[in-house]
């Protein structure tokens, strides 16, 4: 009912569909695991052969499976933690719904599986701190969050206090036999992810997530990721409750819990999105999962306390579901959508630049794609206006070259190689706009460049030819 169209979050312009049509992902997504690959490269593609889908649709139909893996999930964690029908139904209605929900529609990225995993593991965790049971979904539940993304080694320290609730519960309440031996299935995942998860860490991430080690969240960046736990669980600010009476009540789910989260929130202190926050929210994701648990418990612990108070239920549920549709809603209207996102790098609060021109290159993709020219030349003159680049020149080049405006196409592909005289589409946008304009001048500098760098090339001798026929005519 309400798809995905406006391509702002994170990797969705790319992971929507156009993932499956490429012959080599790992050329474009090198970070990519084997599990990434097999469920949203081979796996849609498999299908379209099969069944004569599209890849999109292929996409949209794996999602509808998430969601409703997503929804036993919610419901494993309420029965896990509820003692009454009230409680459980607040406990399932806030672990449920937030703006992960969103990404259930297709979006062909492993962090989609990896967090139904972390609210798996979370049910997991409660239900073994409080009867001793499920330490094998635990294992489990991390073993596979491995095996799909790296990010899920953040949740290794949750794997060590299930160990340690387990070899801790009352006789009668630890685990079995076959119960320990599931938990060590993390030790296979590492075995076969390990070097290479430690490689991308090294590579990858080190320059791209973390380039200046830990630092401290600016005020804009702490603002940001609290409105982002707002967005991922709408009743977040319950969890300072637990800060209150963690200390001496019911410490085994406190731990559990402790040990799931801590590690989620210390990954924002130096994990810094490459698209800003308001595209890559995506990523702190597993931070609002373990949020929502701790909502989910508390919240279940007071309803089972006070039975009077069972009506509660209806308010809970009320202000955890509205949040998540409206969100849905508004990431199925693009115009909306990328208004808001245009309204966030302007500010205030004022964004840094490279995340102002990152954000403003994207929208004026989208725009161009959409056909809504003015806009997507204001976007690119913001994003050149915060980081001067001659390829973001090219496509405001090209968005005027598609208005029919060379002109002023001319000038920015002039910019563009004047920057970077290595820039093969500057110097071929420059003579295409000559040649719809007549300017053999300007065509004589274009063959300068491309007679260096594409010699041998069609395009730059059918220039050659336009020259030579128009020379006379422009004297």
């Amino acid at each position: 009912m309400l798809p995905e169209r406006a391509f702002v979050t994170g990797d969705t312009s790319l992971r929507h569909g156009a993932f499956a049509r490429l012959e080599h992902p790992e050329m474009f997504t090198p970070q990519a695991l084997p599990a990434d690959l097999a469920l949203h490269h081979a796996l849609p593609r498999a299908a379209g052969r099969a069944f004569g889908i599209t890849h999109e649709m292929a996409g949209r139909l794996w999602g509808l499976g998430v969601a409703v893996a997503w929804t036993f999930a919610a419901w494993f964690l309420a029965r896990a933690i509820a003692r009454t029908p009230a409680a459980s139904w607040a406990a399932f209605a806030t672990a449920l719904f937030g703006a992960q929900l969103a990404l259930l529609n297709g979006y062909a990225k492993a962090t989609v599986e990896m967090n139904v995993c972390v609210l798996v593991l979370a049910a997991a965790m409660l239900a073994l701190a409080r009867r001793g049971r499920e330490l094998g979904v635990a294992g489990l539940a991390i073993a596979l969050a491995l095996v799909l993304h790296r990010s899920a080694v953040a949740l290794l320290p949750a794997w060590i206090a299930a160990l340690a609730l387990a070899a801790t519960a009352p006789r009668e309440a630890r685990p079995k036999a076959v119960d320990w031996l599931l938990a060590m299935a993390p030790l296979g995942a590492l075995a076969v992810i390990g070097p290479r998860v430690w490689k991308t860490f090294a590579t990858f991430d080190s320059a791209k997530h973390a380039p200046h080690g830990l630092t401290t969240l600016a005020p804009t960046e702490l603002n940001d990721t609290a409105q982002t736990l707002l967005l991922l669980a709408p009743l977040a600010l319950l969890a300072f409750g637990w800060f209150v009476r963690a200390l001496w009540w019911r410490r085994r789910e406190s731990v559990a819990l402790a040990a799931l989260l801590l590690p989620q929130l210390a990954l924002l202190a130096f994990v810094r999105p490459q698209q800003g926050l308001f595209r890559d929210w995506d990523v702190y994701v597993s931070a609002g999962i373990a949020v929502s648990a701790l909502v989910a418990w508390l919240v279940a612990e007071a309803l089972d306390e006070a039975p009077n108070a069972a009506w509660l239920a209806l308010p809970v549920l009320l202000a955890s579901a509205p949040p998540a549709v409206q969100w849905l809603a508004h990431q199925s209207d693009q115009p909306r959508a990328l208004a808001r996102a245009s309204d966030l790098l302007i500010g205030p609060p004022a964004r840094p630049a490279d995340v102002r021109a990152a954000g403003y290159d994207h929208l004026g993709m989208m725009y161009m794609t959409s056909g809504d020219r003015a806009r997507a030349d204001q976007a690119f003159a913001r994003s050149i206006e915060a980081a001067p680049n001659p390829r973001l020149m090219v496509q405001r080049g090209m968005n005027a070259t598609l208005s029919g405006d060379y002109a002023a196409a001319r000038e920015q592909y002039d910019r563009a190689v004047a920057l970077n005289p290595e820039l093969t589409m500057g110097w071929r946008g420059l003579a295409t706009c000559a040649s719809a304009l007549g300017d053999a001048a300007t065509m004589e500098r274009a063959l300068v460049g491309l007679r260096r760098l594409l010699p041998n090339d069609s395009f730059t001798r059918e220039a050659e030819a336009w020259l030579e026929a128009n020379r006379p005519a422009a004297r």
